[in-house]
């Protein structure tokens, strides 16, 4: 059964369990393609229709920094679908995220922008765009997240993106560490909240 979750529940889920990437399945036929399909209550749906309103749902952990952020970009839309690489494409603009700190220390503060969020025949996964986190006098950034994606009736466009963090120069303590590390538990779901299925056709 398919379950509508908010980011609230969604943030309690994955702090408490530990967090595994999906591997990627079988190589697909050249001539396939990945296909959204609508997930709700009753199942498996039709095929999300290209440019419907969709959102993206972020849980970003900068683990190394001891902060945790997360927030919806509820301007998305889907791209061609089918095609041989689906992108949802985000509103493109900053959004705040809500952060908070594992520790103690001061208030984190951050942003999102999404360009894009894809997903490729070969089970690639990429968010293209920019996350920010400022904290105890560090400011870092990411353009680029990457990610594994599963294919099949049963497997929604949910994955656990990663990538490297640079320091914002300006403005940064000359104590931050140059890099650091951070993880996107993104995911793509329908205006109503429930996350697409990602399957491959022919």
């Amino acid at each position: 059964m398919t379950r509508r979750l908010s980011f609230l529940s969604l943030a309690a889920i994955l702090a408490a369990t530990t967090v595994f990437v999906l591997q990627a399945g079988p190589a697909s036929a050249a001539g396939s393609k990945v296909l959204l399909v609508t997930r709700n209550e009753t199942g498996n749906g039709p095929p999300a229709a290209t440019g419907e309103p969709a959102h993206i749902t972020n849980f970003v952990k900068w683990e190394a920094l001891g902060t945790i952020c997360g927030v919806a970009d509820e301007g998305a839309k889907v791209g061609k679908n089918p095609a041989g690489t689906v992108k949802v494409s985000g509103s493109d603009s900053p959004i705040e995220m809500g952060c908070f700190n594992l520790g103690k220390g001061e208030p984190a503060g951050g942003s999102i922008t999404i360009k894009t969020l894809s997903v490729s025949k070969t089970g690639t996964v990429m968010l293209h765009g920019r996350i920010e986190v400022e904290t105890e006098g560090c400011h870092y950034f990411a353009t680029k997240l990457t990610g594994t994606q599963k294919f099949g009736e049963n497997e929604q466009f949910f994955d656990a993106l990663s990538g490297t963090a640079k320091l914002v120069k300006k403005g940064s303590l000359l104590t931050c560490a140059p890099t650091t590390p951070v993880v996107d538990e993104a995911a793509a779901a329908d205006s109503a909240g429930f996350n697409y299925v990602v399957e491959l056709t022919s």
